[in-house]
């Protein structure tokens, strides 16, 4: 047996031959300690022997010893390079620790490393110094639950606050694929912020591993807190509920202030865990209340069947608890306390046999009771198989395929080959198992659907449902949890009538089952929104939101992950809607709050953080929004690594910010980045990557550089219509990129289909109201104007500006845009009165929202500017024109053609005003970079010209006046 013994007075570890089974520390408080002659006394510096008395282990400053257990010692340390206060957990016996305890110190690492959660301490980095095997992780300054308790059990609402967060902690690790199977008093830190952090992960399980490290009949864990299954070493039922009756075993400690069990020796107790029913709370703490008690009782069932299925279902039960609602747990009955008597008890019960016969009532109950175990039994036996049969389809002939012996050496079998081969398998291997063939089409259809393959996604979610609604009902969860998986699908398939239908009944269904309060309707709530926000329908997804986020912060608490989530969802669509202050007011307290509750290194955080940014961006507060970008990107890099995924998405954020105010070389340089690392994790031909290179392609046409764009571009056009489908929001955004690269190079020809084929297809899938439709809109009445098609660029123009005027508001910067090409559509048209109200409405509301370097602001400068002079107000433009000029040289390369254009028109304004010297340089320097230029309008090219010849024709030189006129005879 690996026996991991703890104190019943505190919960700490102790060695195994430990006087009265209590640690040290209680010996010394309960006046049991023995003297230094006490032969079985256990000595710490003969323990850590091996681990050498050093004040410097590599990069870290030991500070003091602040635990240790049978495998790892855990010293207070500083981190020289970072100079932050970690924790350091070695090997206990360093260099000659065995194979078997190096193995379990990496699985610890391992099974922690994959889990980034506010309530579980976190691991920064894992190495080996001069053979000393370590990782460093969060240090948390608190005492742990069982120093808080010790022999004073907590109130009960604290107790259930506490195992609340715990379980939704854990759920959290189950659904990452880790089992702790070591939670006790002492694996649970209460920080600062009187918040638990669960810690040592050093027996825990992965659920997706080998396996090897738990044989059967090895035991692992604390009996006092373990589950039957693990005192009995039951390899194959050791899962998640056995963590489920571990949280009962520490609520009972709570509220009572000794474990469940405890027995005078090791066996003694593991004999008590299998066999034996504990003593009732209430007997021990009277003032516990009777629905706390039945929580507890239920997750102390020695059958994991009649636990709480999971972690976040006795989370919700302590919701209950908590807000003073019935909990779903229900007290143990007469009759079910005679049956496990008789269990306990089987001679005695058969002797008494023949009196309980006699008692009608009795024998009906016991004889129901017996039936029901047996069905028990046959469902625990149904569910083994089921999950044997599944290991053996994932594991044995799946994940084998990947193996080296079966690939060529330098083959890369991709996670798509893997699903293909599943796929290929699942109707040959499960044919007579359909329940465990829908809950392996759920999976890979899921993960189909995770990389947009939504054609290879739906017949396994259609399958999936059709089987568990005929095995379970259209009610229960596995059912629902596929109905959202296929809406989800339905969405990227741009059915979003059957999308929405799909996501409502769920949402209806688990509302009339669960209850309103209930977390998987809160899921739904957020699901629904986010479909809604998607599908331009920004005001009823405000709605919905804002009843997600007053629900989570009622059951799920202000400072939970999930309730930042939501609110970052809020935030983002009140954004949409141009309600930036709003947001901006929403964010700017909660995301310190999400700082000091989940920390600035966590998922949840992190996201927040990147939504404040964005509305930052949007208020024209650069240089604040600039350092949270690169916040989140540091961040995502020291915590979750280089080439993470969620690290490459920050990368772009990053790129496209940067984009955005002009920084281009700076922003290619970090799309070349996420273009790289997305090409090493995924290939070209996946959705990562396929974005990266169509915001690169973005930033290089803005550079001038659009033969390498259009390269680019044109390779991966190809791979995202025959991967994602034409329809997906990421092919058309690299054909709407291509579109642009093309008309840039003025290929108008080439471009037009292409910004059309956008348009009609974002028509057809979102609608014409959709904000996605409209910039669409706005796109293809811009090329239609370079063009010089008027008569359809102009109706279209001004369709635009009502629809956008109608979704985001008179203020926002997308409505903005969409006037400003109005402005110089009526520029084109000659129509200079009208232009100049246009455009001089526009260039003070966009002064209001952006900031004063933006080149947005120097684009209206420009409009205004061309018609003031037009309407001989050059004394007035002069400044303008001058004011725009500034900002585009610091936001755009030298020599783009937009800084041309301001300088064309300064150049006109100076000489209108009879300053020729000053305007020459200006108007000539513009209109020859245009006769080079192949991406403006000729319109814009002539007005150029006409410029020079009119100012040479009033400065007196006629010969040069004649040569810009011949010039004008060409296109």
């Amino acid at each position: 047996m690996s026996l991991i013994q703890t104190c019943p007075r505190c919960g700490a570890d102790i060695p195994p031959d430990a006087p009265e089974g209590f640690c040290p520390r209680c010996l010394i408080s309960t006046g049991l300690d023995l003297d230094e002659n006490t032969p079985n006394r256990s000595k710490p510096k003969e323990r850590h022997a091996v681990v050498a008395t050093i004040r410097y282990f590599g990069d870290y400053e030991l500070l003091e010893e602040i635990g240790h257990g049978g495998m790892g010692i855990v010293y207070k340390a500083r981190q020289t390079t970072l100079d932050r206060v970690v924790a350091v957990k070695m090997l206990l016996l360093g260099q000659y620790a065995t194979e078997e305890f190096v193995r379990r110190f990496r699985a610890e690492a391992e099974a922690v490393a994959r889990l980034q959660h506010p309530n579980i301490v976190a691991i920064h980095e894992v190495g080996n110094h001069e053979r000393q095997h370590y990782f460093s992780m969060d240090y948390v300054e608190g005492a742990s639950l069982g120093e808080m308790v010790r022999d004073n059990p907590m109130p009960a609402e604290r107790a259930a606050a506490y195992l609340r967060t715990i379980a939704e902690a854990i759920h959290y690790s189950h659904q990452r694929g880790v089992v702790h199977r070591d939670l006790k008093p002492s694996n649970v830190l209460i920080d600062a912020d009187d918040e638990p952090r669960i810690t040592d992960f050093s027996v825990a399980k992965l659920l997706d591993a080998d396996q090897s490290l738990t044989v059967t009949g090895q035991v692992m864990g604390s009996p006092q807190f373990m589950s039957p299954e693990q005192a009995q070493g039951t390899r194959g039922r050791v899962g998640p509920q056995s963590d489920v009756y571990s949280l009962g075993a520490l609520l009972y400690y709570v509220i009572t202030g000794r474990p469940p069990f405890v027995g005078e020796s090791l066996t003694q107790t593991l004999e008590q865990v299998v066999n034996s029913e504990p003593v009732s709370p209430r007997l021990l703490n009277p003032s516990v209340p009777l629905d706390l008690e039945t929580i507890v009782r239920k997750c102390l069932e020695k059958n994991p069947e009649r636990r709480y299925r999971g972690a976040q279902e006795l989370a919700d039960d302590l919701n209950r608890f908590l807000r003073g609602e019935p909990v779903c747990a229900r007290p143990v009955g007469r009759p079910e306390k005679i049956w496990r008597w008789c269990r306990r008890n089987p001679v005695v019960a058969g002797l008494t046999a023949a009196l309980i016969l006699a008692l009608a009532v009795g024998f009906a109950a016991v004889t129901w009771k017996w039936i029901e175990a047996e069905q028990a039994g046959r469902a625990a036996r149904k569910s083994a198989a089921k999950a044997t049969a599944l290991n053996k389809f994932l594991i044995n002939d799946l994940l084998s395929e990947a193996a080296p012996e079966r690939n060529a050496v330098g083959s890369n079998v991709t996670l798509r080959a893997v699903l293909d081969t599943a796929a290929q398998k699942i109707e040959q291997e499960l044919s007579d198992q359909p329940e465990l063939q829908a809950e392996v089409r759920h999976t890979i259809g899921s993960v189909y659907l995770s990389l947009s393959l939504t054609a290879e996604a739906e017949p396994h979610l259609l399958r999936a449902l059709a089987v568990r609604r005929s095995m379970l009902g259209s009610n229960h969860s596995d059912t629902l949890a596929v109905l959202d998986r296929l809406a989800t699908l339905r969405q990227l398939q741009s059915r979003n009538e059957d999308a929405e239908r799909l996501f409502r009944e769920v949402l209806n269904t688990r509302r009339r089952i669960l209850g309103s309060q209930h977390s998987e309707v809160l899921e739904s709530l957020n699901n629904l929104g986010v479909f809604l926000s998607q599908a331009g329908r920004a005001s009823e997804a405000e709605s919905i939101f804002r009843e997600a986020l007053n629900l989570s912060r009622r059951i799920r608490g202000a400072n939970h992950p999930e309730t930042f989530n939501i609110l970052g969802n809020l935030a983002w669509t009140l954004q949409v809607l141009g309600k930036v202050d709003q947001a901006e007011e929403l964010l700017r307290g909660d995301v310190e709050a999400a700082r000091r509750a989940i920390g600035p290194t966590r998922p949840n955080g992190l996201t927040l953080l990147k939504n404040y940014a964005t509305v930052l961006q949007r208020l024209g507060r650069l240089p604040e929004a600039e350092a949270l970008f690169r916040e989140v990107v540091e961040t995502r890099r020291v915590v979750q690594g280089k080439e993470h995924y969620d690290t490459v998405v920050a990368l772009a954020d990053l790129g496209s910010f940067l984009s955005s105010v002009g920084k281009l070389a700076e922003s290619k340089a970090v799309y070349q980045e996420c273009v790289q690392i997305s090409l090493r994790l995924h290939g070209r031909e996946h959705v990562n990557t396929l974005a990266a290179i169509s915001g690169l392609g973005w930033v290089l046409q803005a550079l001038g550089e659009t033969a390498e764009a259009e390269a680019l571009l044109q390779d991966s056009i190809e791979p995202a219509r025959r991967i994602l489908g034409a329809q997906s929001l990421h092919t058309l955004s690299l054909t709407k990129t291509l579109a642009t690269v093309l008309q840039r190079q003025g290929k108008f020809g080439e471009a037009e289909p292409l910004f059309r084929e956008v348009l009609e297809t974002r028509r057809l899938a979102q609608g014409t109201n959709h904000y996605d439709t409209v910039i669409a809109m706005n796109d293809l009445a811009v090329l239609l104007r370079l063009r010089e098609n008027l008569e359809e660029a102009g109706p279209l123009m001004q369709q635009t500006v009502d629809l956008a005027q109608k979704i985001w508001g008179l203020q926002h910067a997308n409505t903005l845009a969409v006037t400003h090409n109005l402005g110089v559509f009526m520029l084109s048209q000659n129509k200079w009165e009208e232009a100049e109200k246009v455009c001089r409405e526009t260039l003070a509301s966009r002064r209001k929202i952006l900031s004063d370097g933006n080149a947005q602001i120097a684009d209206s400068l420009v409009s205004l500017g061309e018609a003031l002079v037009a309407n001989a107000k050059s004394t007035e433009a002069e400044p303008l024109l001058r004011e725009a000029i500034g900002i585009y040289a610091k936001t755009l390369p030298p020599g783009h053609v937009r800084a041309a254009q301001a300088r064309s028109v300064l150049g006109g304004a100076l000489g209108s005003l009879g300053r020729y010297q000053e305007a020459e340089p200006l108007v000539v320097e513009s209109a020859r970079l245009f006769e080079a230029d192949r991406g403006i309008s000729s319109l814009q090219r002539r007005r150029a010209r006409a410029r020079v010849v009119k100012l040479y024709d009033a400065w007196g030189k006629p010969q040069d006046a004649q040569q810009w006129r011949d010039k004008s005879l060409s296109p």
